[in-house]
């Protein structure tokens, strides 16, 4: 995917809110720009959250939600290469462009939603949103899981993608997805991936919100180091070009071993309730 640093570098730009609404949008009017004329459709316009869904999306069947914050603190915006890493201000343009590629590329199965969502910085009114939007649609019933794409500090060097705050759904009598603990997680998790690096004890994220809604959900996290005191400094950090391609393998495979995974359960279910 050629492609996928030249995207990161063109969504480097600002997109900022003040807990209720976008103030600046140039990232986000770039991504509806973009995915304006592909196979997806608006299934929720908020203030702090836009939500796409799948022309073939079937809104009876079992439903992954991918959400991918684009809200960020930077004073400046910068991105470039050097090295073999992209540098920049990427927290969180470069998942924001991953998400789009993803999108343009058919990488995600058609029960995969999509949400950018605002004020992750701050209360993640975003998630609250993306929420009431599934709720409204009455889809919310059957988000099995949600997969949120956010930037760590974590193994840097040491491996393309790691997993971290990992929930599980505790009134789920009527999920597909059902676990007894974050370690079956875990343990679900590693079967649908090679060698999947967990972190415990990780920043909170978008993730904790969705926690909130009694969801499983997990973060797909993207390794950097820092070229400045933290995250969010105008000084950046910087990506290994090569992890670019690990972390969307990771999300796609993680996606499609999931959706494949929510079809069979409901094979299962349904024969056994013929019977």
């Amino acid at each position: 995917m050629k492609i996928l640093p030249s995207r990161i570098i063109q969504l480097t730009v600002p997109c900022s809110d003040n807990g209720e609404r976008f103030t600046r949008t140039d990232r986000l009017d770039l991504i509806q720009k973009t995915v304006a004329n592909l196979e997806y459709d608006v299934l929720g316009d908020w203030p702090l959250a836009k939500v796409y869904r799948h022309r073939a999306f079937q809104p009876d069947r079992s439903a992954i939600l991918i959400s991918s914050h684009i809200d960020s603190l930077y004073d400046d915006y910068y991105a470039t290469t050097k090295d073999g890493e992209l540098q920049g201000t990427f927290d969180n343009s470069a998942c924001n462009a991953i998400t789009v590629e993803g999108m343009i590329n058919n990488l995600f199965p058609s029960q995969v939603l999509i949400s950018f969502t605002g004020d992750e910085e701050g209360n993640s009114k975003g998630v609250d949103q993306t929420i009431e939007s599934l709720q409204e649609k009455n889809i919310f019933a059957n988000l099995e899981m949600v997969i949120s794409l956010d930037l760590t500090e974590e193994h840097y060097r040491f491996c393309h993608f790691t997993i971290e705050n990992y929930f599980i759904e505790q009134d789920n009598t009527r999920s597909l997805l059902r676990f007894g603990s974050s370690r079956d997680l875990k343990t679900y998790l590693r079967e649908m991936i090679i060698s999947p690096k967990f972190v415990k004890d990780a920043e909170a994220d978008e993730s904790w919100q969705y926690n909130e809604y009694d969801l499983n959900c997990f973060s797909l996290c993207l390794p950097c180091r820092l070229l400045g005191t933290d995250m969010h400094a105008n000084a950046g950090v910087a990506i290994l070009c090569e992890s670019l391609i690990g972390y969307w393998n990771a999300l796609g495979q993680l996606s499609q071993a999931i959706n494949n995974d929510l079809a069979n359960k409901l094979l299962q279910r349904t024969a056994n309730h013929h019977r």
